[in-house]
């Protein structure tokens, strides 16, 4: 059993889940646990490893007793309105773009910027995704060891919890490789014809950065995923593992 004070114990700050803390906060360097106790639950964060912005935030239920239910992840609401710019900004660039060139240019710029974008967009969905599934196993983690703690007359053994990874070598996400990993390399070798050939550092120094993000990003998610047969061959063939 859980108990809402058990979950209180967790949070080294009491603060409020508003915009403003959570921009503070991500802008930091702190990753401590942060907290907000309400009357019938409790909101609770803490820094992703790596993306300091993207941090879910843990809304946690209890009953008239203040047993725990159950509890589900939301953004912060910092990382939900820099979604909302990043989008708003997108479609000012494409208008400005068709406004200010002709319809071939703006056709190719556009295509740029839209492709980049996507890019992006991958890199940080699946980033954000991997990060937060950490994030909630060590939370349930967290309660396990909490709900065993309070089991009266029970020896408390230490189990090492296998966990049911997400599949990466599934048919869609196979597909997907299949067509984004070459259109990452044609973009790094359009990248480096405009920063060398047509002197444009930083339309070929994004293009370079963005891509190159998106493949070792995923790469690094599939060779972390130890329960993939596939990922075990391909690190034993290269002796990696």
């Amino acid at each position: 059993m859980v108990y809402k004070k058990d979950i209180e114990s967790l949070i080294a700050v009491r603060i409020n889940s508003t915009l403003k803390n959570h921009w503070f906060y991500a802008s930091s360097n702190k990753c401590h646990v942060n907290g907000e106790v309400r009357e019938n639950n409790i909101l609770i964060w803490k820094n992703s490893y790596f993306l300091r912005m993207a941090y879910p935030i843990f809304v946690v239920s209890f009953d008239e007793n203040d047993l725990y239910q159950t509890f589900k992840v939301i953004d912060n609401p910092y990382f939900a309105l820099s979604k909302k710019v990043v989008f708003c900004l997108i479609i000012l660039l494409l208008a400005v773009v068709f406004i200010s060139y002709d319809l071939r240019t703006a056709m190719i710029g556009s295509s740029f910027i839209v492709l980049l974008s996507l890019a992006a967009y991958l890199v940080m969905k699946k980033s954000v995704a991997f990060e937060t599934k950490i994030l909630v196993e060590n939370f349930k983690d967290e309660l396990a060891k909490i709900s065993a703690k309070n089991s009266s007359n029970i020896k408390v053994n230490l189990i090492e919890r296998k966990y049911n990874h997400t599949k990466e070598w599934t048919i869609m996400k196979t597909i997907m490789r299949i067509i984004l990993y070459p259109a990452c390399v044609l973009l790094i070798y359009g990248a480096i014809e405009l920063l060398f050939k047509n002197g444009k550092i930083i339309q070929g120094v994004t293009g370079i950065i963005v891509a190159s993000l998106f493949m070792l990003s995923d790469l690094l998610i599939i060779f972390k995923m130890e329960d993939n047969t596939f990922t075990k061959k391909i690190l034993e063939f290269f002796k990696l593992k």
